[in-house]
């Protein structure tokens, strides 16, 4: 293996060989080799040359592993310097079989990653999504959907038994419904009892008979779940209730894309997904839904075990992205309208919409935008091209 990488250009710069504790695992002692990767490769490496760690079974049961930029900047007292600057990225192998692009690949974005930690400082803080969009919540927990979440059929029920239903029948996206720019909405509705949570009112059941008849229904369930607040009617607070009424977007954990979808309407979502309000919505969309975002997440985030990236919200909250003026973000808002316009909406209105409307010639120049935003050389605009 260590005969491989060193055709490849890798030089060794270090290697130590642990003891092991049992017996029986004698003649599988940890060995490790530490290799600097190749000069004059062209990637935009820190000063302090991230190496690359070849460790091999320490047991005689698991396969070779490969780790990059493991030890960048340990203090001498062992201590290792936070995830936020550097991952740790691992790969699987099959005797002496290693795929030199996965390497590459990985290096090339954690030279990213550590070139972005200083992007628009602000008090000493790199922007992120979370300080730029503001605020990032989970999904409406019901605790049991079958009974909060109809479809068009039972709300129309519902409202026709008593029209004061409608006030606290509200739309909600499912994970599934939640494509990029946009949702596809299926006509499912939330039974919206909240239980009073700062500017929110508390729901009196006995005020909606006919919904009180829907949930009696359920009543065995709903009074031994989890997210429910003093009676089994009413759904446990959200301190985030608001935020759906706002200008929002959408986004799902497993997925291969980017999929964030924007919304101004009061519409909520599952469980199954997340939700971004607060400002520059439109921006984020773009930049978020962009060939970068995706290139970056597939390495380094984590994935399912099947090799989908998870989108989830510690992850996204956390990926660097430069403030801009508004001035500046207007060619990404005007892309994302023309985007929107041409695609289908999130809940009904008037007029025609076309959800299979073909947006690629904005979505490639939102690509432009994104790659000169974050100063793309040609070979790394390359390497996410290729993706």
């Amino acid at each position: 293996m260590v005969l491989r990488l060193q055709g490849r250009g890798f030089t060794v710069a270090h290697s130590s060989e642990s003891g092991v504790r049992h017996h029986d695992f004698q003649g599988f002692q940890r060995h490790q080799v530490f290799l600097d990767f190749p000069k004059g490769d062209g990637l935009h490496f820190p000063t302090q040359t991230m190496p690359l760690r070849l460790v091999n079974s320490h047991c005689g049961t698991a396969p070779l592993r490969l780790f990059l930029a493991v030890y960048v900047l340990v203090c001498s007292n062992g201590l290792v310097a936070p995830r936020d600057h550097h991952d740790l990225f691992k790969m699987r192998h099959i005797r002496n079989r290693f795929d030199p692009e996965f390497i590459h690949e990985k290096a090339l974005a954690h030279a990213f990653r550590h070139r972005t930690v200083h992007y628009g400082q602000d008090g000493g803080h790199r922007h992120t999504v979370e300080r730029v969009g503001r605020s990032i919540n989970y999904g409406i927990k019901t605790g049991y959907n079958d009974a909060f979440i109809i479809d068009n059929a039972t709300k129309e029920t519902l409202i026709a038994e008593d029209p004061k239903s409608a006030d606290i029948l509200k739309p909600i996206l499912r994970g599934r419904d939640i494509q990029r720019y946009r949702a596809k909405w299926a006509n499912p509705y939330l039974i919206d009892t909240p239980n009073g949570y700062g500017g929110i009112p508390a729901v009196t059941i006995d005020d909606y008979p006919a919904i009180k008849t829907h949930l009696d229904r359920f009543y065995p369930k709903l009074k031994k779940r989890q997210d429910k607040d003093r009676t089994p009617y009413t759904l446990r607070n959200c301190a985030c209730h608001e935020e759906f009424a706002k200008e929002k977007q959408f986004w799902i954990d497993l997925t291969e894309q980017g999929r964030f979808a924007y919304n101004q309407n009061e519409v909520f979502c599952a469980n199954t997904a997340y939700v971004i309000s607060g400002s520059s919505i439109k921006y984020l969309c773009a930049a978020l839904n962009s060939n970068f975002t995706t290139w970056f997440m597939k390495n380094t985030a984590l994935n399912s075990g099947m090799g989908t990236t998870r989108w989830v919200r510690f992850t996204v909250e956390r990926l660097p992205i430069p403030k801009i003026s508004t001035a500046e973000q207007r060619p990404f808002i005007n892309l994302v309208d023309g985007i929107l316009e041409a695609k289908a909406c999130p809940v009904p209105r008037h007029g025609a919409a076309d959800p299979k409307a073909n947006t690629t010639e904005q979505e490639a120049e939102i690509d432009r935008l994104v790659y000169a935003l974050y100063g793309l050389t040609t070979e790394e605009i390359s390497a996410v091209d290729g993706l």
